[in-house]
């Protein structure tokens, strides 16, 4: 009698843990919970608009994911949508993506609505883009001036075969949060101090930080 009490004990349990596993698997998460409520960016010259793009993905998912925006303020910024598909472990996943890019300074509302497994969430963002404005009261690579190259945009020349270690000075209000370069053989590694970064390094992302207005963007020497 103990025998079966036993195997009819496991067997419950078995069925709870399979219960258990196909509510984890069909019961969505909000896929909007880690967009955004405010973005502050810089409105940055249209040649270098790559730069300019903020973007949000949401987490993969197994069943469809449909995903629709409002933009309030098209002349400040164009929004793209669209859904596409990640691999996650060898398994096709479905995700919701949208692209925000800056055309003049100014303020947008991002209205997004994601559809998964049936279930419609939506969530607003404020998007605000400032007048550019050169942070470095001087960025040099040995005795080479190159702060005048960010007086109109946030890309400079970064000069692979002068030799000298890379130094900079911001203005007042501003903070580096990170810094990134490529080898010469297209490998990222981050650093804590500039001239850390090698001479013959292929290119230079310093992400810097507007303490007044509270918002981050990057700079790229290549």
């Amino acid at each position: 009698m103990k025998t079966k009490k036993k195997i009819l004990l496991i067997m419950s349990l078995s069925v709870l843990m399979v219960l258990a596993s196909s509510v984890s698997v069909w019961a969505a998460k909000n896929p909007l919970s880690k967009m955004p409520r405010n973005v502050g960016s810089v409105a940055s010259p249209v040649n270098v608009s790559i730069i300019n793009k903020t973007s949000f993905c949401t987490e993969p998912y197994d069943g469809k994911v449909k995903i629709s925006v409002k933009n309030s303020n098209s002349e400040v910024a164009d929004v793209f949508c669209q859904s596409t598909i990640q691999i996650v472990n060898g398994k096709t996943k479905n995700c919701g993506n949208f692209w925000v890019t800056c055309k003049k300074p100014g303020t947008t509302t991002v209205k997004v609505t994601v559809k998964v497994n049936g279930k419609s969430y939506t969530k607003s963002c404020k998007y605000t883009f400032y007048e550019y404005a050169n942070p470095f009261a001087s960025i040099k690579k040995g005795t080479k001036n190159l702060t005048s190259q960010f007086k109109k945009g946030p890309t400079g020349r970064i000069y692979t075969r002068l030799k000298g270690k890379y130094s900079y000075r911001l203005k007042k209000g501003y903070k580096v949060t990170r810094i990134l370069y490529w080898d010469q053989q297209m490998m990222g590694h981050i650093v804590n101090n500039i001239s850390q970064v090698p001479s013959d390094a292929r290119r230079i992302y310093l992400t810097i930080k507007n303490t007044k207005k509270n918002y981050l963007f990057t700079w790229i020497l290549s």
